[in-house]
């Protein structure tokens, strides 16, 4: 197979940058990207530094923004809190039901919006103050939690929804995919990934030791208010972002059902036009109304994996024009088989779990 200078630079620099983050974390990957990406372009495609950097995602980036900055707030205004601390006192002091009620919050909370990584943050202290007050082993709750945040990672408002859903729509032409048929496509996905995740991280924790556990908790109870004492009623403020959260998902969902696009006026359509532009919309009535604090939810963004995706991208977008993308896939395709595709993400797996 023929091979150019570029498409080998450009692959050679795509593996220095993921053996550059997988020896120091402290190292944003994104701008490593972008750097790496302008001196392949510059250095063996003939392409300008501007040329390079306006393979930015911007549309990817934008929508990342609104929907971090839009729930940024709702985290740094308590909101957030609120809804765990009054959804975890559901079982009601019914030590059995536990898992059931963190892993459907998690699930919940990561679906909604903030996404894998900020569901993980919000719910990991409360879990484990549970799981160390209910005598649960700390792994067994790990499983809850990573495996239905993970699960619920490709919501349509998550950002790995966002960027999954961003990469097959761009893909869609190629690959036969109707434009009016990605938002039914991308709730499909989620649905999936949660299913999967589910069988997966609830069948390890009754396997390794969940069930033995729940045996144990047959008919124990405790004092709720312990482990999740009830907290102040919302106020105003939190109320009407917990209605802007509600809006965010219908706005997304309804336009796609069956007969319902139709419903909207195509001014309001053209404002609501993805799950971004519609959270910027909302944030400004949170902001404007004093409900949420602007420079606090900037401040909680993610921006160091918005610009790790992000910056990726860039490099990835200049591989694919230097041809090192293409040699890539045909490489992989003439070496691999069933059994060593699965062998080979195995592998890639427990590699990266134990540099974590």
């Amino acid at each position: 197979m023929d091979i150019s200078t570029a498409a080998i630079a450009s692959m050679v620099a795509l593996a220095i940058v993921v053996i550059i983050s997988c020896v120091n974390e402290d190292l944003n990957v994104g701008f490593l990207g972008i750097g790496f990406a302008i001196i392949v372009g510059g250095v063996f495609s003939g392409m300008t530094g501007a040329k390079v950097m306006a393979s930015f995602p911007l549309s990817l980036f934008m929508i990342l923004i609104g929907v971090t900055f839009l729930f940024g707030m709702a985290q740094t205004n308590g909101t957030m809190e609120k809804l765990t601390a009054y959804s975890v006192r559901v079982c009601k002091g019914n030590t059995a039901l536990i898992p059931l009620i963190v892993y459907l919050l998690t699930t919940f909370v990561t679906t909604i919006g903030p996404g894998n990584i900020a569901g993980c943050a919000l719910m990991a202290p409360v879990a484990m103050a549970i799981a160390t007050r209910v005598g649960m082993p700390a792994f067994l709750m790990t499983l809850i939690v990573v495996g239905a945040a993970n699960g619920a990672a490709f919501s349509p408002f998550a950002p790995t929804g966002i960027i999954s859903n961003g990469i097959i729509a761009k893909m869609a032409p190629q690959l036969g995919i109707a434009a009016d048929s990605l938002n039914g496509l991308a709730w499909k996905i989620h649905f999936n990934s949660t299913v999967v995740q589910g069988l997966i991280n609830i069948g390890g924790f009754f396997l390794l030791g969940g069930w033995a556990w729940i045996q144990k908790q047959r008919g124990a109870t405790l004092d709720i208010d312990e482990i999740a004492p009830k907290p102040e009623p919302f106020n105003k403020h939190q109320l009407l972002t917990l209605g802007m959260v509600a809006v965010l998902i219908l706005l997304v969902v309804l336009p796609g059902l069956p007969g319902m696009k139709g419903m909207f006026p195509k001014v309001v359509l053209n404002m609501l036009s993805n799950v971004g532009s519609i959270a910027f919309v909302l944030s400004c009535v949170l902001m404007l109304t004093g409900s949420g604090d602007s420079k606090a939810a900037v401040k909680v963004m993610p921006w160091g994996v918005i610009m790790m995706v992000c910056g990726v991208s860039v490099l990835i977008d200049v591989m694919d024009k230097a041809g090192g993308l293409n040699a890539m896939v045909k490489m992989i395709g003439s070496l691999s088989s069933p059994t060593s595709v699965v062998l080979c993400i195995l592998w890639s797996l427990r590699f990266l779990i134990n540099t974590k």
